[in-house]
């Protein structure tokens, strides 16, 4: 008797409630072991692995920089959020062997380490980006485009949470401060932070919680004290 025969027995006989568990288990113990009960349809899949992207090391942080920027540069973010994902996360691994091998370089570094913060960003991790970028602003503070973008990126992220009048302060202040800077890149980051500063927006109004009923009906009554 076939399977389709089988499940057409009559439900009240003694039989049936058996035979019923018995297939039940089976399918469940296919599904638990990952075989697909219809093969040819591929309904079921394994799960893929996690890879973990193995990097070359490099002679100078430069050319340890130029390998992370050639998977980086010129990628378009893809629209598939697991794959956006392998993604930030293969440039963080490829920007980190700089800062990792090249703790002391002034160059090619702390540009690795703002990319890092800014992937951290991406991911939804804020808080540790705006770690990261603190952190570059102290550590190289003599490095104008570091701070300059580390400054912008802190303020995009408060824009992200519409904390416009944070972020509006911080946009003012690097126009403020490197509008005459030289170096190279700077100025991009200026005219960014401009656009920024003077496009307008709405921030969303802080509401004052309401005050207890008893102290409404203190303040009606003229003999409280």
């Amino acid at each position: 008797m076939g399977f389709g025969q089988k499940m057409r027995m009559d439900k009240h006989s003694p039989n049936f409630a058996r035979n019923f568990s018995g297939y039940l288990l089976l399918l469940m113990s296919w599904l638990l072991w990952g075989i697909s009960p219809l093969p040819s349809f591929g309904f079921l899949k394994w799960r893929s692995e996690e890879k973990k992207l193995v990097i070359p090391d490099f002679d100078t942080a430069q050319e340890q920089f130029a390998y992370a920027s050639s998977l980086h540069v010129g990628v378009l973010p893809s629209l598939d959020k697991k794959k956006r994902r392998q993604q930030l996360e293969r440039w963080i691994q490829a920007y980190s062997k700089v800062v990792e091998r090249f703790p002391d370089d002034k160059t090619y570094t702390p540009l690795a380490y703002l990319t890092v913060a800014e992937c951290q960003a991406d991911l939804g991790k804020i808080q540790i980006a705006r770690s990261m970028f603190r952190e570059a602003t102290e550590r190289w503070g003599d490095n104008e485009l570091v701070v300059a973008r580390a400054m912008y990126d802190l303020a995009v992220t408060l824009d992200q949470e519409q904390r416009y009048s944070e972020s509006q302060q911080i946009y003012r202040e690097i126009i403020e401060r490197f509008k005459d800077s030289q170096k190279p890149g700077v100025g991009e980051i200026v005219k960014k932070a401009q656009a920024r500063y003077y496009l307008a927006k709405e921030e969303p109004v802080k509401k004052k919680p309401l005050a207890p009923l008893g102290s409404f009906f203190k303040r009606l009554n003229p003999f409280s004290k």
